[in-house]
Formats: structure tokens, C-alpha cells, sequence
């Protein structure tokens, strides 16, 4: 069987929230935040430019203050 990681990413993340949306702008939206589900190196030109937009990567260290390891979710 094959599963496809971004799924995995999409399903774990999805299951830590209560409420939580399809964003048009990121992949979802909590309350006010965007989230961009990402790979490491993978950069988030489009949502960059919002207030309260993170991009979140599947490493455990980032010295980016708008990039959030997905683990801490």
C-alpha cells in the first residue's frame, strides 16, 4: 500500500485542531493563522506577505521565526 506523505501531513494536522478550515489563500486556516504545509526547503511566496501566515516543515529545527516544525503542532 502506498500513501502519499502529504496526506499524512494534511491528516495529522487536521486531527490537532477542533476547528479548522480549507484556506484559499494556504492549505488551511485556525482561527486567524494560515498554515502552508510544506517540505524543508520548500519557501511560501504566497503567503509570505500575511500578518499571521506560517509555513510548516517536517524538520525539528528552524531558525525561522514564520516557519513552525510540525511536530510542535
Amino acid at each position: 500500500m502506498h500513501v502519499e506523505i502529504a496526506t499524512v501531513k494534511e491528516t495529522f494536522l487536521i486531527n490537532c485542531f477542533n476547528e479548522i478550515y480549507y484556506s484559499d489563500i494556504g492549505d488551511f486556516e485556525v482561527v486567524k493563522y494560515i498554515f502552508e504545509i510544506a517540505w524543508q526547503n520548500k519557501s511560501f511566496f504566497k503567503i509570505k506577505a500575511l500578518r499571521d501566515s506560517y509555513l510548516l516543515i517536517d524538520t525539528y529545527l528552524t531558525t525561522n521565526n514564520k516557519k513552525i516544525p510540525l511536530l510542535l503542532i
